[in-house]
């Protein structure tokens, strides 16, 4: 057959496009680099990855990482995307790009690129000579009086008639509002008015739709998107005009038509009057210096030259001050101490001037009150520096470089200065760099600027901010004029995150509510006159500052009312200032109320990714927080849907009550096919009912439960003792998980195939078939967490894991298939295998009528896959819930004390002393004794379970008992791990371990299987299961009641996320001979 005939046969053309993508991303993943200095750089997707992991927290995200590698790392983007080059928060790299080597490291073309259509080529956006030019210009005028006048006028006009008209509609309302929506408005208002000599009028009691203002936030929102995609997505569509960059140019031709009219307006005006003196905008102070150049002609030239101007203006001005006002505005909600020093000080700067605290005022601040008010600098200052309105700078290199911590920067590199990441920095700020603390912004009762390239809020050197002083002015006015007159609330439950973009705006906004501060002191006099305590006036007018800051940090409740309480009483209660004394302010986070984020593209996988180290304790958390069942879709076109549950009814619907719309499903069985083919844990229906009816009559034959039994006797006595003493003489530490994987191996393999492999000798050696055995079932896991078109093409080209996968496995099927082909042969020789006990030639036997040609495939893979699922069963679990079992005992010695003194117990019984060597093992009916042993293995099963979660596939659309709908085809897990932690099912105690709890009156208790589900439950209840109590019931007592165990010093306790819950790193232990007197004695 040919190559296009085996693809055509094994899949479509749509799945081998996605096959060949996914194997090309899988065979980089499997050689993938990490940065060790910074954040994971993943093969083709670079820091992409990274990033949208990160989407709702990117700011923190950069942080950490920069605090992590000393403040620089190193990045690259999608792969064609041509992007690389650093993240840096190093004062000394930030001088050296912003003024040391400032000529190497422009804003550079991929900035420009994508700003190119709003600003052209405006101060924003220029480099070289063009910057320079319009700079020099800018300067000239934004320094004059004129200028300086004008804006602070404009500021003070608009603040009176609109702002404070605005607020008091909402104060008299009472209505909750957008406070950064209303800042947004007015300070693009006020920037229009200064740059253009136009007002918008976005800044009305209405809060009106103007398409200029809308026009100009929709082109600089659609330009953002340019940084987030590659060029190779956003160019074709600019070229087609589709999407956000149709949207992008509609409103980009809104904003310049706009401008363009105004510079139309404003040159023939020049034409006709000759002048503009009686202007003091920057657009009509530029045509004026410019007429005698350009001979105010009305030609595209020019009127773009002045348009660039204008929206580079607009665009600076618009959002800082606005954003920086917002955060402000949150921040003194959650430091209510600052607030009232901040009042305290515009009272005093209004007792200079002659007016009452209690007076209208209705005039507003002058230049040198503002900046008289020195502490509301320093609290504007501080807001800035923790969230500062452009969290990150980019500047590009021109040439090779390297920067002062050493960093080799490439030419073309894209270098980010993040200032978010700046003002978090112990080494920039020190100890309380998080704390917010205005007062380190003042010395000697002055503001004190500090280094300009360690706080770059207005960025420094040559670019250094022109209009920073008009910006604090500005920033200064609103924020006294709002708060001398009115208390701000926050809404209950708002929830408060950044918005990822070039400004920090918030992602939700603002949410406020607000009363006039009169209002309130007239509420609070009530209240003190009824409650007899007028000293609370005082603390209002922030008269008593040491009961004011006594009462803030008071946690109790408020103070007794209950004898005047009344409307008036209850207002003042709920009011802003008492609450802000009363109770802790709140940060909210983004989160999602049931169960983990599903994220766009990836599903859950992201958030599984995040939580790999701890994959079981997040799917618990997860469950305790959406009460016991989320729903989850994977990786898109992975085809993965479904639900989580730990609700017991639940796992009884599905295991029980409708079992047969609950299979195994083909998910799994396609999964682990190659190893266990239609083997009974691979099987669903008719093939399941068979194979299980076969296995029943053996597994509970008095025979084999006899052979199985002396199996592990011989084991243990034979092997497992002496590798004890072994490495009890050499007191070498060794791993137990190891040791017992190896003894429950050969325990199997002797029960099911009558042959020992031979993996716990003395030497402990690698058995081919073990280790084979081993290799099938781990790269078989790998199947299950990545997408098909991954691994499915890496099986047909052989390639990857998937070759040594198929490889082990037919390591595994010889072997297997050599014992059956020899019973088989055996049989037809001597006519019975009668004096063999193992489940293989039981099985023979019994289905000798039917078919026993030993060269017949089919003949051999029907015994095959009974002995591949029988030794799957048998291999892990015993073994995995024996390794924790020894762990958590070391953890409660009363535990392994009431187990020896119960072992003890039963020597006593038998007439052995306690002091002897005690070579003969227990019998059944001694281990059956051993009550307490059994509650304790059963409790550790309970915490750490072997399996510690199970799936089934919906065969139709159902309804669990607690309301969840299921899809036809979802994949279902119930958390056998998570079942094991829940108040709702164990109670209170649910955490501790307890094996009390399985004992009523000296017997042991079973659960409710259903919720106890760690040997499944209804049909599929483990046949193995009573010869999985004595198996370990017989390896715990032999070995507890001859050694002391004791892990080793720092030895790391996680469990490996798998199908079983093996500890990721073994057990390391020691162990020391001891005998059971000695060993009561010590613990007595």
């Amino acid at each position: 057959m040919s190559l296009t005939e085996r693809l055509y046969n094994h899949l479509s053309l749509f799945d081998l496009l996605l096959s060949l993508l996914g194997l090309f991303v899988f065979c980089c993943l499997r050689e993938k680099l990490t940065n060790k200095r910074g954040p994971m750089l993943w093969p083709v997707f670079g820091i992409t990855l990274e990033f949208f992991f990160h989407i709702n927290d990117v700011y923190g995200w950069v942080t950490r990482s920069l605090k992590k590698c000393r403040g620089t790392f190193l990045y690259r983007g999608v792969w064609l995307d041509g992007s690389y080059g650093a993240v840096t928060c190093v004062p000394a790299n930030v001088e050296y790009m912003l003024k040391t080597n400032f000529k190497n490291f422009p804003k550079g073309t991929f900035f420009k690129s994508r700003f190119n259509d709003l600003l052209e080529e405006g101060i924003f956006n220029a480099d070289d000579d063009s910057w320079k030019e319009q700079r020099r210009i800018i300067i000239t005028e934004m320094h004059s009086t004129g200028f300086v006048e004008h804006s602070f006028q404009t500021t003070q006009h608009l603040v009176r008639k609109k702002l404070l008209k605005v607020m008091e509609s909402f104060a008299k309302s009472q209505e909750a509002f957008d406070l950064q929506d209303v800042f947004l408005r007015l300070t693009f208002d006020i920037i229009c008015l200064a740059g253009l000599g136009a007002d918008p009028e976005t800044l009305a009691v209405d809060l009106p739709q103007v398409p200029f203002a809308k026009a100009f936030e929709e082109a600089t929102e659609s330009t953002l998107f340019r940084f987030m995609i590659p060029p190779f997505i956003w160019k074709p569509m600019r070229f087609l005009d589709t999407g956000y960059e149709k949207g992008l140019r509609i409103a980009v031709g809104v904003v310049h038509g706009f401008v363009d009219k105004m510079i139309v307006d404003r040159i023939c005006e020049l034409k006709e009057e000759e002048t503009l003196d009686n202007r003091s905008d920057v657009l009509s102070r530029i045509i004026q210096i410019e007429s005698h150049k350009r001979e105010n002609e009305i030609d595209p030239s020019t009127i773009r030259f002045f348009r660039q101007f204008c929206t580079s203006f607009i665009l600076a001005g618009r959002d800082t001050s606005s954003v920086a006002l917002s955060w402000f505005c949150w921040v003194i909600q959650k430091h209510p101490e600052v607030e009232n020093k901040i009042i305290c000080e515009i009272r005093e700067i209004l007792r200079q001037r002659g007016d009452s605290p209690t007076s209208k005022n209705e005039s507003l601040f002058t230049v040198k009150e503002l900046n008289n008010m020195v502490y509301l600098q320093a609290a504007l200052s501080e807001t800035l520096r923790l969230f500062p309105p452009i969290p990150m700078e980019m500047k590009q290199a021109i040439e090779d470089d390297v920067l002062p911590d050493g960093t080799f920067v490439r030419k073309g590199s894209r270098v980010y200065f993040s200032i978010y990441a700046m003002g978090r920095m112990e080494s920039i700020w020190g100890k309380d760099c998080e704390i917010f603390r205005p007062e380190r912004w003042i010395q000697a009762g002055k503001f004190v600027s500090d280094d300009q390239f360690k706080y770059v809020v207005f960025n420094a050197g040559p670019r250094l901010c022109i209009g920073k002083t008009f910006a604090y002015l500005q920033m200064k006015m609103i924020a006294a004029s709002v708060l001398l007159r009115y208390s701000i609330k926050v809404v209950q439950d708002h929830v408060i995150a950044p918005r990822v973009t070039t400004n920090l705006y918030m992602k939700y906004g603002l949410k406020v509510t607000i009363t006039p501060r009169s209002l309130e002191e007239k509420k609070l006099e009530s209240f003190a006159a009824q409650t007899d305590t007028p000293w609370l006036v005082s603390v209002m007018r922030a008269e008593e500052k040491p009961i004011f800051l006594a009462l803030l940090y008071l946690k109790s409740p408020p103070l007794e009312i209950s004898s005047v309480r009344n409307s008036q009483t209850e207002s003042y209660l709920s009011s802003p200032i008492w609450q802000s004394i009363g109770s802790d302010a709140r940060v909210h986070s983004v989160t999602k109320k049931l169960g983990p984020t599903i994220w766009p593209v990836f599903g859950i996988t992201p958030e599984f990714f995040f939580h790999r180290n701890d994959v079981y304790g997040w799917a618990t958390r997860c469950l305790k927080k959406c009460r016991g069942t989320f729903l989850y879709n994977g990786i898109w076109l992975g085809g993965s849907y479904g639900a989580v549950t730990c609700v017991p009814a639940n796992v009884e619907y599905m295991l029980k009550t409708n079992f047969k719309n609950f299979p195994k499903g083909a998910f799994f069985k396609e999964r682990f096919n190659d190893l266990l083919e239609d083997g009974i844990f691979n099987a669903d229906a008719e093939s399941w009912k068979e194979q299980r009816r076969i296995i029943i009559t053996e597994m509970h034959s008095t025979r084999f439960v006899e052979h199985s039994f002396q199996t592990t006797q011989d084991l243990v006595r034979k092997k497992l003792l002496k590798v004890m003493e072994s490495f009890a003489r050499s007191q070498e530490a060794f791993d137990l998980q190891d040791v017992l994987l190896r003894l429950t191996f050969d325990n199997i393999c002797i029960a099911g195939l009558g042959d020992d492999p031979g993996t716990l000798d003395s030497d402990l050696p690698l058995v081919p078939f073990a280790q084979a055995f081993e290799e099938a079932t781990e790269s078989t896991m790998f199947r299950f967490m990545i997408p098909p078109f991954i691994w499915k093409p890496l099986k047909f080209f052989d390639i990857g894991y998937e070759k040594g996968l198929r490889k082990a496995v037919d390591v595994v099927h010889e072997f297997v298939d050599k014992m059956v082909v020899d019973r088989i042969c055996k049989l037809k020789e001597e006519g019975t295998l009668g004096n063999r006990s193992d489940v293989l030639s039981r099985i023979i036997e019994i289905e000798s009528h039917k078919t026993t040609d030993e060269k017949d495939p089919s003949t051999i893979k029907f015994f095959r896959q009974f002995c591949t699922s029988f030794i799957l069963a048998g291999r892990d679990t015993s073994s995995v819930a024996l390794t924790w079992f020894f762990w958590v005992i070391q953890k409660h010695p009363e535990v392994e004390n009431k187990i020896i003194r119960e072992i003890s117990e039963i020597l006593r019984q038998r007439g052995d002393s306690p002091t002897s060597k005690n070579e003969s093992l227990f019998t059944v009916k001694e281990l059956n004794d051993m009550v307490y042993l059994q509650a304790a293995l059963s409790e550790t099963m309970r915490l750490y379970p072997p399996i510690p979660m199970e799936m089934k596939q919906a065969i139709e659309d159902d309804v669990f008992p607690d309301g969840t709908f299921i899809r036809k085809g979802s994949r279902v897990y119930f958390a056998t791990y998570a079942m094991g932690r829940m108040e709702s099912i164990w109670g209170k105690d649910c955490e501790s371990f307890k094996p009390e709890r399985w004992i009523q009156s000296g017997n042991f208790v079973n659960d409710d299987q259903f919720k106890y589900v760690v040997f499944n439950a209804g049909p599929r209840l483990c046949l193995g299961k009573t010869f999985a109590y004595l198996q370990m019931k017989t390896i715990a007592a032999s070995v507890l009641s001859r050694y002391s165990i004791k892990v080793a010093k720092d030895h790391v306790v996680v469990p490996r996320v798998t199908t079983t819950l093996y500890m990721r790193h073994g057990l390391k232990v020691t162990i020391s001979s001891k005998s059971l007197e000695e060993k009561i004695h010590v613990q007595d």
